[in-house]
């Protein structure tokens, strides 16, 4: 009993008490008040930042296009730097996974000695996605400029069929 009153005569023993409380309260609305709201918002935001991203390679995929379409050189330059980076791409992947393969398994040290290699494969999943990227672009324009030079050939023809007759 003794105990008891001097634990209540000791401000730390209160402080200890109410603040313990007061951390499990704003805990628990944490937790079940503002991790929702916060999850609703992000989660409403994504489809937002997704159109956003869609628009934006769409719009540089038609810029390509209309400014590549009618100039073979441009053509072949949008085709050799397809070709040059899917190249880059390969060889990064064949280096990043033999250096996995050659980096030396330490048991000891746990996870993350083996998170080491994994970092050389992050670069290689941004030269993947620049590829499928340039990939959609090259074909766009390969497709465009064939349209283009089929127009531009049957048009001349008519042409020359009309002015002869």
């Amino acid at each position: 009993m003794d105990q008891i009153l001097k634990n209540l005569n000791d401000p730390s023993w209160w402080f200890t008490g109410l603040f313990f409380v007061f951390v499990g309260v704003l805990f628990t609305k944490l937790l079940f008040d503002w991790v929702p709201t916060t999850l609703k918002i992000i989660s409403g935001k994504i489809p937002t930042y997704g159109s956003i991203l869609a628009k934006i390679l769409k719009l540089r995929m038609l810029k390509a296009v209309k400014g590549s379409r009618q100039h073979e050189v441009r053509v072949n330059w949008i085709i050799a730097r397809y070709w040059s980076l899917a190249t880059i791409t390969t060889v990064y992947a064949v280096f990043a996974l033999i250096m996995f393969l050659l980096y030396p398994k330490q048991e000891t040290k746990g996870i993350t000695s083996q998170l080491v290699p994994l970092a050389l494969f992050i670069p290689m999943y941004l030269l993947q996605f620049l590829t499928i990227l340039d990939k959609k672009i090259a074909l766009r324009v390969i497709t465009a400029h064939i349209q283009w030079k089929k127009r531009v050939t049957s048009s001349t023809k008519k042409d020359a069929i009309t002015r002869t007759t």
